[in-house]
Formats: structure tokens, sequence, C-alpha cells
């Protein structure tokens, strides 16, 4: 029986502090230029790490993966969590979890930006009606301001065809009037 102290170790951020910025705030930086869709500016974010094996915990970089942005070029994106790789900066458990995981994320990152990109391209060429007959669209949502700034209230029912779940990511765009 394998003991999870290491895996709960690696789960744990790292606190090292270099050159006047430390570890969070730069993991803080990444996420944010990922989220924004920024993975260049990242990618100098991550280059400065270098001599910082172990930097991020795996928890962070769970959270770096699953923020990438789907309208991030594909390539940009592999090639920095490439980096990330290249540099050692996740703290892992051990080899074995290191390389699956490595193999993994990429491969949920390309198919994340792959369905941004078909979501993206289904809705500026197949008219609504025919989206929404599909179950991939409704437009008689109306949008409302949330309780923070990051919060969006959808009003309205979902047809019984929507194949829409707690947890999806939703791609908004412009009505016929132009309103979102």
């Amino acid at each position: 029986r394998r003991s999870l102290a290491p895996l709960r170790q690696a789960m744990q951020p790292s606190k090292k502090a270099t050159k006047g910025q430390s570890v969070d705030a730069r993991y803080q930086e990444v996420l944010k230029l990922v989220r924004m869709a920024l993975p260049e500016a990242a990618l100098e974010v991550v280059r400065k790490m270098i001599g910082m094996p172990g930097a991020f915990a795996l928890k962070q970089y769970a959270t770096i993966v699953s923020g990438v942005s789907c309208r991030m070029e594909t390539q940009a994106a592999v090639e920095l969590l490439k980096e990330i790789e290249g540099m050692q900066l996740v703290s892992f458990p051990d080899t074995h979890c290191m390389e699956h995981f490595y193999r993994f994320s990429r491969w949920i990152v390309m198919d994340l930006i792959a369905d941004g990109d078909t979501c993206i391209t289904r809705a500026t060429c197949v008219p609504g009606p025919i989206l929404e007959a599909a179950g991939f669209c409704i437009t008689s949502l109306r949008t409302s301001r949330g309780k923070t700034g990051t919060e969006l209230v959808l009003n309205g029912t979902i047809p019984f065809q929507a194949s829409f779940q707690k947890g999806d990511w939703v791609f908004l765009s412009a009505g016929d009037g132009g309103d979102l």
C-alpha cells in the first residue's frame, strides 16, 4: 500500500521567494495571462523562474491548465506547457505521475482550444434557429449583471432539447439587435 504523503506534499504551493517576486505572485501572473489568452507574456514570466524546480504545486499547475483560454493559439499554449515541463517547475510525487500529467494536460488543452474554435465557427456560420434546434444554442436567454464583476446571470428558460449542464463553458454572442 502506497503512502499519500508525497501526493499531499506536491499539492502544497511553494512559498519560495526570488528576486523580489514570490512564487505565488508569479503563479498568479501566469494564471492571469493564460486566462487572457496571452501565452507569450506568460512564457516570459515562466522563463524568469529558471533555477526554481518544483516551484509550482501540482494543484497550481492544474489550475493553470484549466485556466487556459479557449481563444489561445494551440501551439502557443502547448509551448507554454512544454516550457513549464522542461524547467521542471511543478512538484510531482513521482515520475510516473509527472509523465502522465504532462502528457494528458497538453491533450486536454488542445481539446479545449479545438472545442472553442468549433463553437466560434458554429456561432458565426450557422443560423441561430438551427443551432437552437440542435441543442447548441439558446436564443431566448437574456443577461443581467450578477453580484460581482465577473458574475453574469442568465434569465429565461432553457429549452428541452438544449444539451447544457452545470459547469459547462458558455460562449456569449451579440443577438440580432447587437446587444449581448
